[in-house]
């Protein structure tokens, strides 16, 4: 009996040395799946020098999940990156299409709209695009990624609000008086006014 009980002692600690080991071989699997977001390295630029009041398309923003699951991600933006320029606000861009799924290693590109309001401060402005996600972790944890870019653009002067047309009228008065009055001197005419 004594032999017995020796044995089982002996086997007990195997026993949970072998299930700590199947544990072990089964957490490395859900080890393995991972939760990533990437954006595309080039920054988000306006090509030309917007003007107040304008709407523009911008190049898509391009993101790739870079883990090994289903994620959601969502685009915002965000002023991270450092710098003189103004503070581009978001309410000025328009994410198309936001909240959305890839699968792992998939990628989308997100149409982005900039309207620039009739009242904005020329100069040159900056802020960044994040795409990130946070997934739920079932032991009340969230884990989540990010990735960001930098959006950039200047706004120029609001150029319509000069009245660029009376003054090309003006400029054109001026010089047809100018030539004619230079013509009527090389011709010899004389004009006299009388007064009645």
């Amino acid at each position: 009996m004594d032999l017995y009980k020796r044995k089982a002692r002996r086997l007990v600690p195997g026993a949970i040395a072998v299930a700590l080991i199947g544990t072990a071989l089964l957490l490395p699997v859900s080890a393995i799946a991972s939760i990533g977001a990437g954006v595309g390295a080039s920054p988000i630029v306006l090509a030309q020098p917007g003007h107040p009041g304008g709407a523009y398309s911008l190049p898509g923003l391009y993101v790739i999940n870079t883990g090994t699951v289903t994620t959601t991600y969502v685009v915002r933006v965000q002023r991270l990156s450092r710098g003189n320029e103004k503070r581009l606000p978001a309410a000025w861009v328009t994410i198309e299409r936001n909240d959305f799924k890839l699968r792992p290693h998939g990628a989308t590109v997100v149409p982005l709209r900039l309207t620039i309001p009739g009242g904005a401060v020329p100069g040159s402005y900056l802020s960044d695009l994040v795409a990130s996600t946070a997934v739920p972790h079932q032991h009340g944890t969230t884990l989540g990624a990010a990735a960001a870019t930098k959006l950039e653009l200047t706004i120029a002067s609001d150029a319509s609000s000069i009245p660029w047309r009376s003054i090309g009228l003006i400029v054109g008065a001026v010089a047809a008086a100018a030539g004619l009055a230079t013509t009527v001197r090389r011709s010899g005419i004389r004009l006299r006014l009388v007064r009645q």
